[in-house]
């Protein structure tokens, strides 16, 4: 019997778990301060190491080399990445200028990559210099961030997130048009290696779930809402086979449009998922209405809405799934949304409860969709991977 070579490096799962380390810090940034503000922060970053994971990611899927270079190269961006998370708190940790050095370095690292990708393959030259180019100029915005006054003030403050701004859609808006869309013009994108890879990514995100969790419950005696914390354990796993059941057996669409809508629909479920972590964590520890009443009614039927639908966008992509599921995810993340909005205006005191019955309705969703698609929900993932 001949031996199958994975399609997916241990390189690859490497990198992933350093960026989802990054991920996990801006959740626990926002987890201490949950505000909208720290919200739409912690979003913005999530979307910045998504691209960079993206960007990263295509240079292995066209070429499946793991050359040494590479890995150097590789590496200088994932202690980039880690420098670039501590300077995300608001609150505490490095200071901006920090932050930006390291992000124009880790953006700096994808033009190599391109360069080098731009040099041992013809086809790709044209293509993959531009993205080279557009990172080089992108990471030099950055850098230049470095510069920036590190006083408070809404001048100063709009000033970086200007230069961020402008630094990363610089950098990253030539590789999801220029060089994806050559990609998939030319059939050049591997279906198989982008959805496991993406698949793996989005795993490790779920997973990570538990990690905060565990770190807020290591001091004490006791678990303080037990039916939260079991709902934990529930809710990650149903989102989890409600994914596997009924995403990834559709694959990768094949035309740019839809490959960057699916693209766009992961970073949101990861951003739901995000989001769902810090909340029930911290759920798990205390009645956020009596701490943060304006914010907390929406801490976890909001990036429930966002993950389902994520799931309503990616099954409606999907080739393989039916479309009743679309409807079924978009009614359930209408209810959840509703229930949010209900709950902060007549039952802000009560966001448990409130909490609870959008648990109830995730947990809904996975089993009619196990339904759908005649798996029992207890196998759903399993029998998908």
């Amino acid at each position: 019997m001949g031996s199958h070579l994975p399609r997916v490096s241990w390189f690859e799962l490497f990198y992933d778990l350093v960026l989802v380390a990054a991920v996990v810090h801006g959740s626990d940034v926002y987890g201490e301060h949950p505000t909208w503000t720290n919200a739409i922060w912690a979003s913005a970053t999530l979307i910045i190491l998504f691209l960079l994971w993206l960007m990263t990611n295509l240079t292995f899927n066209v070429r499946a080399d793991d050359s040494q270079i590479r890995r150097i190269v590789i590496l200088g961006q994932m202690a980039a990445v880690v420098i670039a998370s501590l300077a995300m708190d608001r609150h505490n940790g490095l200071p901006d200028g920090d932050g930006f050095l390291a992000l124009g370095a880790a953006f700096a690292s994808v033009a190599v990559l391109y360069a080098l990708m731009a040099r041992r393959d013809a086809s790709l030259k044209r293509p993959a210099m531009v993205v080279a180019w557009s990172c080089a100029i992108g990471a030099f915005i950055l850098e230049c961030g470095y510069a920036l006054p590190s006083d408070e003030g809404s001048a100063n403050h709009a000033a970086a997130i200007a230069v961020l701004a402008l630094g990363v859609l610089v950098a990253a808006v030539p590789a999801v048009t220029v060089f994806l869309g050559h990609l998939a013009r030319g059939s050049g994108i591997d279906h198989e290696h982008l959805s496991e890879r993406t698949a793996q990514f989005v795993l490790i995100v779920l997973g990570e779930t538990f990690l905060g969790l565990i770190l807020n419950l290591h001091e004490l005696n006791s678990v303080p809402n037990i039916p939260m914390f079991v709902l934990t354990f529930v809710i990650v796993y149903c989102m989890w086979s409600t994914y596997f059941s009924s995403v990834i057996p559709g694959g990768v669409p094949t035309t740019l449009g839809r490959v960057q809508l699916w693209l766009s629909a992961h970073a949101l479920f990861m951003i739901g998922a995000v989001g769902v972590s810090s909340a029930l964590s911290a759920l798990t520890l205390i009645p956020l209405a009596d701490r943060l009443p304006e914010v907390s009614s929406y801490r976890l039927p909001l990036p429930l809405f966002w993950m389902l639908l994520a799931l309503a966008i990616l099954t409606w992509l999907s080739r393989a799934a039916a479309r009743r599921l679309v409807w079924l995810h978009c009614g359930i993340a209408v209810a959840i949304v509703a229930m949010g909005v209900v709950g902060a205006l007549w039952f802000p005191s009560d966001l448990v409860i409130v909490s609870l019955l959008a648990s109830l309705l995730v947990i809904a969703d996975a089993v009619a969709a196990a339904r759908m698609t005649r798996v029992k929900p207890w196998t759903a993932a399993t029998s998908s991977s």
